[in-house]
């Protein structure tokens, strides 16, 4: 009988210590119901904040974790700070202090933030929306009385819809919601002009992205032609060498001399004389808003000019207000070496 007794007190003593080691892994983690007014935002998501269970409790998520980290313990002491802010606990590619509506972890809740659950990588905010980048590369270089047009073109990191707009710029050009910027520029609209335009996408909050550059409008005989005669540049009275209004100055040196090639007026294009030297010199005076413009000289014996000299007008002066340049050219041969010489004005705009 007593050795019954001895294997049963056994039996008993290894029943209680395996349910002492029950008891023992199955001591429940104990929830902090004050914590969730300790973080900001944090009657959103309460207990599941840092618990895994919506009850709080048991097992905590990566946040949780980290909360744990710094309180332990059943301690009150206020726990969030800049540096828990700033982490990524989850993974979800935002800090805990912007799923929770403070980024900066000042305990001051940004307004009207959808609040996510930093403990959980499949509660996050919606993606970041950024500025658009603009791709294309500007058109710098426009002349008078042509159509101006550039594509401006910006990609959008996010894939949204994009809107252009016209920030600054002179009052001819124009810029289509698709981008397209275009225009025509008047005859008195030469010069450097600052233009700047806008991409901006659709995202929340809207981005935007800006490109200025300078845009040097020039003079241009073709775009001349077009708004004097009003586009009918291959018409007969277009022509470079016609004179319609009979005046003696072809279209050309009515363009160079900036007058008007339907009324008729007595400016010369050309003065003669003679250098120091007594070689025969032109004198010639041409617009300064296209360097385009070549002037050169030929010089004869003969009116048929069969073998002629050709000498490239070179500037002597510039009157800057009045949009002149001054050219000059002087024959070879002295008058006192021949007395019959012609000159004519070559041009090339």
């Amino acid at each position: 009988m007593k050795y019954l007794l001895n294997i049963y007190s056994k039996r008993n003593l290894t029943l209680l210590f395996f349910v002492l080691l029950i008891a023992s892994l199955s001591v429940p983690i104990q929830a902090r119901p004050w914590r969730p007014d300790q973080i900001p935002n944090g009657n959103t998501f309460r207990c599941q904040n840092c618990h895994l269970s919506s009850n709080g409790g048991g097992s905590r998520n990566a946040f949780g974790n980290a909360v744990f980290s710094i309180v332990r313990g059943g301690t009150t002491a206020p726990f969030w700070s800049p540096a828990l802010a700033a982490l990524d606990s989850d993974g979800d590619g935002f800090t805990n202090g912007e799923e929770l509506g403070d980024p900066d972890g000042d305990g001051i809740r940004a307004p009207g933030v959808t609040v996510t659950n930093p403990g959980s990588a499949t509660s996050k905010p919606a993606p970041k929306n950024t500025a658009p980048t603009i791709a294309s590369a500007p058109v710098t270089s426009a002349a008078f009385g042509l159509l101006y047009q550039y594509q401006l073109t910006a990609q959008d990191p996010e894939g949204n819809s994009l809107t252009y707009s016209k920030e600054g710029g002179p009052d001819w050009l124009s810029v289509s919601a698709a981008g397209l910027a275009n225009g025509t520029p008047p005859e008195n609209a030469t010069g450097e002009f600052t233009v700047s335009i806008q991409a901006t996408d659709n995202g929340s909050p809207a981005m935007s992205a800006t490109q200025s550059f300078s845009l040097n409008v020039i003079a241009s005989f073709s775009g001349w032609q077009n708004l004097r005669f009003a586009g009918a540049t291959q018409s007969s009275d277009a022509a470079p060498g016609a004179d319609p209004d009979n005046d003696g100055l072809s279209n050309l040196a009515e363009y160079l001399l900036r007058s008007d090639p339907r009324a008729a007026n007595s400016a010369s294009f050309v003065s003669v004389d003679f250098n120091a030297s007594g070689q025969l010199t032109l004198g010639m005076k041409v617009r300064t808003d296209d360097s385009n413009v070549k002037v050169s000289v030929e010089f004869a014996s003969d009116v048929g000019f069969g073998s002629p000299t050709i000498v490239s007008a070179t500037e002597v002066g510039v009157d800057t207000a009045a949009g002149f340049r001054s050219l000059s050219a002087s024959d070879t041969v002295s008058r006192s070496q021949q007395n019959l010489r012609f000159a004519r004005v070559r041009v090339t705009p």
